[in-house]
């Protein structure tokens, strides 16, 4: 089979695929539309039929890895049986430090490589509202909750792992996890 009979959606995949790898590895800023191209063996006009440009796809990426690492949370988090919603909170948040302290290209890659988008799509959010919704919160406040969280866990991970600061992870994650603990109490 010929790059040109390749199907769309296995010609799309290799892009993805291609664009993951290299984003991992070098960073968006750092990854240019024709090196996506050049990895996925299409050519870099083909790119532009998948995605109006790299943002696009950065956010697609983005959404994705966000979207498997919120899932691996979430499963923890129900299998691990806590209480109540601060001890529910606190082992999901639980789950995605550790998760970010040995994955810290996909940390650097969540954090600064789209511009936050799957922290806030309702498909990616659904599943947490439900568990960490709060008794009588309406479906506004327990998603602003959510977001505040998840952006101030995100943030103080990266500054951590990546920075180094202001402290190393397992010097800051008691105060992270109390933190968060507070949130939803």
């Amino acid at each position: 089979m010929t790059v040109a009979e390749v199907p769309r959606d296995q010609k799309r995949a290799r892009i993805e695929k291609a664009a993951t790898a290299l984003f991992l590895q070098k960073g968006v800023a750092q990854t240019s539309v024709g090196e996506i191209a050049r990895a996925a063996s299409v050519a870099k006009g083909t790119f532009y039929l998948y995605f109006k440009d790299k943002q696009a796809l950065v956010d697609k990426v983005v959404a994705e890895k966000g979207g498997e690492t919120l899932c691996r949370a979430i499963e923890h988090t129900r299998r691990a049986g806590c209480a109540d919603r601060p001890a529910m909170a606190a082992r999901f948040c639980e789950c995605l430090i550790d998760f970010y302290a040995e994955n810290p290209p996909i940390l650097r890659f969540i954090a600064r490589g789209g511009q936050g988008a799957c922290l806030l799509h309702r498909e990616l959010l659904a599943p947490l509202e439900g568990l960490l919704a709060l008794p009588g919160e309406s479906e506004e406040q327990s998603r602003n909750r959510l977001t505040v969280m998840l952006d101030f866990l995100i943030t103080a991970c990266y500054r951590s792992v990546i920075e180094g600061q202001p402290a190393a992870i397992e010097v800051i994650k008691p105060l992270l996890l109390q933190t968060v603990a507070g949130i939803y109490r």
